[in-house]
C-alpha cells in the first residue's frame, strides 16, 4: 500500500511541477516545408544556434530559404545575416572539414530559379563564412554528410539526391587537405526520395554508410554498407524493408555498445511504418516490433531527452490515416517505446532535431515543416526535464508500470526474484541542485551494497521517496531508478564500482549513500559526502524516520 502511495505521490509532484513535458518558446523562425533543420554553434560562443533551409508561400509568391537564427540566450534566438545560397528540398551537414577548430557548412538542394547545388562554407570564426570553390554535383532530395571514410583524419563528403536529369546519384569526395577534394568510385546503391547516414555499426573503427529511398528504376530500398577501407564498401544483405519518403538513422538504442537503426517511410506496397532494428552483431539486424507510428515525408533523430542513460526518438510526418503528427517516444527498454504526449505541433515535410540549446543538460527540439492547416511552422521547443515526460506518458495512458527499468549499464540486471538472500545497491539520477544554494549539475546518488532477505526489497520502495522528499530542491528525480543485485557481495561491489566511475566519466558528480538498520530494524540513510539537508519528514509515515535516527557525516 505504501509503494502505491508513494507512486501516485511522485506522479502527482511531477504533473503538478510541470505540465507539458516540451513548451514552444516562440522563437521568431520563419516558418517553411521541404525543410532542413540543424543545431550547430557556428560562431564559437558555446550556445548552439539554429538553421533552416525550405520553402514557403506568402500571397501566392513561393519564397525560398536558408535561415540563420543566434541563440542569444534566455531562450531568446535573433535572425543572423548570412551568405548561404538559399534552398529548398535541400540537405546539410556541420563538420570541421579544414581542422581548424571550427565547424563548417556542407549543403544541397534546389535554388529558387530551378539549379540544382552542393555548396561547401569555411567557417572564419566570428560569424561569417566564405564558399570553398568546387565540382560537387548538385542534387536535392537527398542527404549530405561529412565523415572521414578513410580514417586519415581529414572529413570526406558523401552526397545522395536527385541530379538535373532526374536519375538518383549517390558521390563520395575524398578531402585532400588544403580545399581540396577528389571523386571516388563507390558501388553504394544510388538513391533520392530518402537519406543517408554514417556511423561504425561493427565496430571494426571505420564509418560504415546506412542508406534508404528509391535507387534506379524506381525500385524502393533499405541497405547497410560495410566500409572495409580504402573507400570499399559491401552491401551486408541486412533484411531492412525498403522505403521511400523516408528518413533513417544509426543509433545504440539498447545501449550494448553497437548502433542500430531507426528508419521511417512508405514501403513499395503503400505501407507507411516506423521500424526499429536491432543489431544482433556478426553483420545481423533483427526487426523488433516497436510500436511506433509509422511516417512518410518526416523525420527521425534519436536522443536521450529523459536523460536516463538511454536513447529516446524524435518522429514526425504524415501516419497512414493522414494525420500529421510530432512525436516522442520514450525508451523503455526491453519493455518497448511510448509515446511520452509531448504536446508538439504536427509537421511533415519535415525535418526535427534535439540539440540542448539552453545548456541545461536535456534535450530539446528544433522542427519545422507543413501542419495539417497547411500552415508553415518553424518552433523551438524547451524540455521541461523527465518528470513532465514521465507524467506525459501516464496522462495518455501509456505508461508502462513504473517497476526498475532495464539498466543503462551493460554489466547491471533487474532484481530478480532470488531463492536466496541477495547483496544489491540502488542508484538515481538527477540534472538538479541537491543542496540549498541551487547549484544545478548532473548528479547521481548511489547507495553502498545492502544485504536482504527475498521477500525484503524495502530500498525497492524507499530510495527514490526519501530523496524526493528530504532533499525537497531536487526538481527532477529519475522515478525509474535502477536496483541491481547479485548472490555475493564482491560481485555487487565490482558492479557498483563500475557504475560510479562511468557517472563520473560522464560528468556526474556522485554522492555515495550508506544504508543502517536501526535497532528498531527500520532502514535508515545518510550521504557519505556531506550534503547540507533540511528537515526530514516522510508525509507517508511522519513515525518511520527521526533527525535522531538521521544524521549527516562531514
Amino acid at each position: 500500500m505504501k509503494k502505491t502511495l508513494l507512486y501516485s505521490l511522485l506522479a502527482c509532484l511531477a504533473i503538478a511541477g510541470y505540465g507539458q513535458p516540451f513548451y514552444d518558446i516562440h522563437a521568431p523562425l520563419t516558418g517553411m516545408m521541404h525543410t532542413a533543420v540543424r543545431w550547430a554553434d557556428y560562431d564559437i560562443d558555446g550556445n548552439p544556434d539554429a538553421i533552416l533551409t525550405g520553402e514557403n508561400y506568402l500571397a501566392k509568391t513561393r519564397n525560398i530559404f536558408t535561415k540563420t537564427y543566434h541563440n542569444d540566450r534566455n531562450d531568446k534566438f535573433s535572425e543572423h545575416r548570412n551568405n548561404f545560397i538559399s534552398v529548398t528540398h535541400g540537405a546539410m551537414d556541420w563538420g570541421d572539414y579544414d581542422n581548424d577548430g571550427d565547424e563548417d557548412l556542407l549543403i544541397t538542394g534546389e535554388t529558387a530559379k530551378g539549379k540544382l547545388v552542393t555548396k561547401l562554407y569555411n567557417n572564419h570564426r566570428n560569424g561569417s563564412f566564405s564558399e570553398v570553390k568546387t565540382n560537387f554535383v548538385g542534387v536535392r532530395d537527398g542527404s549530405a554528410r561529412f565523415a572521414d571514410l578513410d580514417n586519415d583524419g581529414w572529413l570526406d563528403i558523401i552526397i545522395s539526391g536527385q541530379a538535373v536529369n532526374g536519375l538518383p546519384i549517390i558521390k563520395i569526395y575524398r578531402n585532400l587537405g588544403k580545399n581540396c577534394f577528389s571523386e571516388v568510385y563507390t558501388s553504394i546503391a544510388p538513391v533520392f526520395d530518402g537519406k543517408i547516414d554514417v556511423g561504425d555499426y561493427d565496430g571494426d573503427g571505420d564509418i560504415d554508410v546506412l542508406v534508404c529511398g528509391k535507387t534506379v528504376n524506381n525500385q524502393i530500398i533499405s541497405k547497410v554498407y560495410r566500409n572495409d577501407g580504402l573507400f570499399r564498401f559491401y552491401d551486408i544483405k541486412a533484411p531492412l524493408i525498403g522505403v521511400y519518403q523516408s528518413d533513417c538513422q544509426w543509433g545504440d538504442y539498447d545501449h550494448d555498445g553497437d548502433l542500430d537503426i531507426a528508419l521511417c517511410g512508405e514501403t513499395a506496397n503503400h505501407q507507411i511504418i516506423t521500424n526499429v532494428y536491432r543489431n544482433i552483431g556478426s553483420n545481423r539486424f533483427v526487426d523488433t516490433k516497436a510500436n511506433i507510428v509509422g511516417v512518410r515525408a518526416g523525420s527521425v533523430d534519436w536522443g536521450d531527452c529523459d536523460a536516463d542513460g538511454d536513447l529516446d526518438l524524435l518522429l514526425t510526418g504524415e501516419t497512414v490515416d493522414k494525420s500529421i503528427v510530432s512525436l516522442v517516444y520514450l525508451n523503455y527498454g526491453a519493455r518497448g517505446f511510448v509515446d511520452c504526449n509531448a504536446g508538439l505541433h504536427g509537421v511533415y515535410l519535415s525535418s526535427a532535431k534535439w540539440g540542448d540549446y539552453d545548456h541545461d543538460g536535456d534535450l530539446d527540439i528544433l522542427l519545422s515543416g507543413l501542419d495539417a492547416d497547411y500552415h508553415f511552422i518553424s518552433k523551438i521547443y524547451k524540455n521541461q526535464r523527465r518528470s513532465a515526460l514521465l507524467a506525459g506518458c501516464e496522462k495518455a495512458g501509456k505508461a508502462p508500470a513504473i517497476i526498475a527499468p532495464k539498466s543503462i549499464w551493460s554489466i547491471s540486471v533487474e532484481v530478480p526474484e532470488k531463492k536466496k538472500p541477495v547483496y544489491y545497491y540502488v542508484y538515481a539520477t538527477c540534472y538538479c541542485s541537491p543542496d540549498t544554494v541551487r547549484h544545478t549539475d548532473l548528479n547521481a546518488f548511489v547507495s553502498d551494497v545492502f544485504y536482504c532477505k527475498p521477500d525484503s526489497y524495502v530500498l525497492h520502495e524507499l530510495y527514490n521517496g526519501k530523496v524526493m522528499i528530504d532533499l525537497p530542491n531536487w526538481p527532477e528525480i529519475d522515478e525509474g531508478y535502477r536496483c541491481v543485485g547479485f548472490l555475493t557481495k564482491t560481485e555487487a561491489e565490482k558492479s557498483r564500482t563500475k557504475v560510479i566511475k562511468e557517472y563520473q566519466s560522464q560528468d556526474f558528480k556522485v554522492q555515495e549513500i550508506v544504508w543502517k538498520e536501526s535497532e528498531s530494524g527500520k532502514i535508515i540513510w545518510f550521504p557519505k559526502t556531506y550534503v547540507p539537508i533540511p528537515k526530514y519528514y516522510d508525509p507517508l509515515d511522519k513515525d518511520y524516520y527521526s533527525n535522531d535516527n538521521l544524521k549527516s557525516e562531514k
